[in-house]
């Protein structure tokens, strides 16, 4: 992407937000982003953060700005990220999660942490125990928090601030042709 191309809300804005939401909701210190590769998970209680994608809910609406020579395009986006919750209380914890992500303490604190960034709904808590490297079924749970956010991307644009016009007479200035 050129330099001179910025989007105003990116992946790591919507996984701080969404960390400090979970983080005060639950009291849970773990919470962090999937797929670090050989990044060991770690021990006891923990959330784990995983980017599903996100899909376009509008068509661009786009705004000049002569002054800083700029067009910014914007359009109404959601995102999903799916939560795993591991430990004895995940249940209880992906309980939590689901009830507040839908509630006014969701829209308040996440419109707090990141301006624009709302949580729309979730997917109901589903039990997903896993199998540790122990050879042990290890309590998890998930849910997708899906959430709604407006990025503008803003690119050069040139601007015409004057021009000079001038008459002339076509046919003399540009004679047809004798054919």
């Amino acid at each position: 992407m050129p330099t001179n191309v910025t989007v105003s809300i990116t992946i790591d804005d919507l996984m701080t937000a969404l960390r400090g939401f979970l983080l005060s909701a639950t009291g849970v210190s773990e919470v962090i982003q999937a797929f670090g590769n050989d990044v060991p998970m770690p021990k006891g209680e923990c959330i784990i953060l995983s980017d599903i994608g996100t899909k376009g809910l509008s068509t661009d609406i786009t705004e000049y700005d002569g002054p800083a020579s700029a067009a910014k395009h914007s359009r109404s986006t959601q995102w999903r990220c799916q939560i795993d919750i591991y430990g004895e209380r995940a249940h209880d914890l992906a309980t939590i999660i689901a009830t507040l992500w839908r509630s006014t303490y969701g829209c308040d604190d996440l419109a707090q942490r990141l301006p624009g960034f709302q949580p729309l709904y979730s997917s109901e808590p589903r039990q997903m125990n896993f199998i540790s490297g122990e050879a042990n079924y290890e309590p998890r749970y998930t849910l997708d928090l899906i959430s709604n956010f407006r990025p503008i991307v803003t690119v050069p644009q040139s601007f015409a601030t004057r021009f000079d016009l001038q008459l002339v007479e076509v046919d003399s200035t540009y004679p047809p042709d004798k054919d």
